[in-house]
């Protein structure tokens, strides 16, 4: 599943172009997040530069999870992002 936190032209975009295809065997789904807890399902998440507030929330629900995370936030939530990630490859060392 895609998950879109915030601007509703990238949800709605990757909407008509994504939802209800196949890839393989498996169905794509676009989903609108209400919250950033939501994102846990995901595979991809697209958090825009309004929602970054959620970043916090957003790292906690997808903590343990293979999720990839897409912003067009500014470069302090690209760094927080990095910095996920570096602490993931940490982890299972």
């Amino acid at each position: 599943m895609i998950g879109v936190l915030g601007n509703d032209d990238v949800y709605n975009t990757l909407k008509n172009w994504y939802d209800g295809k196949s890839k393989g065997t498996q169905k794509i789904a676009v989903k609108k997040l209400t919250s950033a807890a939501d994102a846990s399902a995901c595979a991809l998440v697209y958090l825009s530069r309004n929602k970054s507030r959620d970043f916090e929330d957003l790292k906690t629900a997808i903590s343990g999870k293979h999720v990839l995370t897409i912003t067009d936030a500014t470069t302090w939530a690209l760094r927080q992002l990095c910095e996920l990630q570096r602490s993931r490859r940490q982890a299972q060392v």
